[in-house]
């Protein structure tokens, strides 16, 4: 049975707007949760994984699949990443306490806010049996990934050139 044939008979769908936001916002719970833990486990390049926005998108992205209307949709792609930063930093503050500003906790929610819905008419998509629109969505998660690669090598590349730039002033000093 080929994947578009999977469409017309989903087993499990996201088909009540109830349904939809206890599902969505509590994996992102979970999924931001493990992220937390996820940082405080693994180390050096395998900590990247654990601290990956294309891994929020992408579960954001999947659950969004079982959507039935792109009204859903976007409320599941939003409450999959508003739960992902509301369950890691709700962490963090079990964790380390009260944190001394709230900007980045902001600054993730409005991208949540901005992307979920992104994200979550891609997911839907991803399941359209139209073909065009099956390929701008997994060209859209693809780029998210081809994104993150590139910001990781490019700060990478960036700290070692300072790194050198520095360690050569050193020297001649």
């Amino acid at each position: 049975m080929s994947k578009w044939a999977l469409t017309n008979t989903k087993l499990w769908a996201l088909s009540t707007i109830w349904q939809t936001l206890l599902l969505t916002f509590l994996s992102g719970i979970l999924i931001g949760g493990l992220t937390f833990l996820g940082q405080g486990i693994l180390s050096g390049s395998f900590n990247q994984i654990a601290n990956s926005g294309a891994v929020w998108v992408t579960v954001a992205f999947f659950l969004v699949s079982l959507a039935t209307r792109q009204q859903l949709a976007i409320i599941a792609g939003t409450a999959t990443l508003m739960g992902e930063v509301i369950g890691y930093y709700g962490l963090a503050l079990f964790k380390y306490g009260l944190p001394d500003s709230y900007n980045y906790v902001v600054l993730w929610l409005i991208v949540g806010v901005i992307f979920g819905p992104l994200f979550g008419i891609a997911g839907m998509w991803w399941r359209s049996a139209d073909f065009m629109r099956s390929i701008i969505a997994i060209a859209m998660l693809s780029a998210t990934f081809i994104a993150e690669g590139m910001y990781y090598l490019s700060y990478t590349m960036y700290r070692r050139v300072l790194g050198v730039s520095l360690l050569d002033c050193s020297c001649f000093s």
